[in-house]
Order: C-alpha cells, then structure tokens, then sequence
C-alpha cells in the first residue's frame, strides 16, 4: 500500500508538468479535468491496489512469481494503448485491445488529457473493473492470509 500512495504522490506532484505541456502545446486544462483527474485516479487506485493484493499473496506462495509478473507488466504495457492512441492500431487488430479493461482506462486518460473531454462510457467499464479486481483482491487475501505464517 506504501508503495502505490508514493506513486500516487509523486503522480500528484507530475501534474504541474502535464499543465505546463498542454499550455505549450496550445490547449489548456478545463474544468473536467478537476473532474476527471479525482474519478480516474479512485478508479485507477482500486485496480492497482487490487491487483496488488492478489500478486502479493500469489508470490508469498509461488516465489517465482515475481519473475513472471515482471515480463507480464511489459507485455501489459505494450499491449495497451498508452503511448500510442487506439487509432494507430489496425482495425482487425483493435477488437484485441478493446477486450481488455487497461484499455478503457487508458483511453480515459487519453480523452481527458487530450481532447479536455471525459469519457463516462470508459469510466464505467473501468469502475467496474476496478470494483471486480478490488474484490477479488481482498476475497483472496482475506482467505489465504492465515496460511501466510505457515509459507514464510
């Protein structure tokens, strides 16, 4: 948990930079992002934490975990469209990326960022989500945390 609230932390702190960028580049934040920016950052925090929860307590039992979700974090990262808009991806290729919930998100951000424009749709394929990870996670966590003293 330390380790996400630093990252949102420093998030928080990046932001003045995003401003400075979209003013050099000749737009400028508006009111949804005073809206936006709150609902996307719950959203993302619950995945992340989420998601966390489950990955701890898998490599608590399986110690070589940590080797795969690193691979699989690359893969994620590339394989979503955050450096690059969906657009870009050829059409018959774009069904791949839309069945995956990064991808709502990320586009959410993107729409945000890019367009000053929030997307509700893509919010609320995210939320929910983010709520299924978030419960998943602690489901998960809250079951096998006893067994924890006998694995370490």
């Amino acid at each position: 948990m330390a380790t996400i609230i630093a990252q949102l932390v420093n998030f928080i702190f990046s932001l003045p930079v995003l401003i400075g960028l979209t003013y050099y580049y000749g737009s400028a934040p508006t009111l949804n992002w005073l809206i936006g920016i709150p609902v996307l950052v719950i959203v993302q925090f619950a995945v992340i934490y989420g998601l966390s929860l489950i990955i701890s307590i898998a490599n608590a039992f399986f110690r070589d975990l940590e080797y795969i979700v690193t691979v699989l974090m690359s893969l994620l990262f590339w394989m979503t469209p955050i450096i690059y808009p969906l657009q870009a991806v050829p059409e018959e290729y774009q069904v791949l990326l839309v069945m995956k919930p990064a991808t709502y998100l990320m586009q959410a951000w993107r729409d945000l960022f890019f367009n000053n424009m929030i997307n509700w749709h893509n919010i609320a394929i995210s939320a929910m989500t983010a709520a299924l990870v978030l419960l998943a996670g602690l489901l998960i966590f809250k079951k096998l945390e006893r067994k924890l003293d006998e694995v370490l």
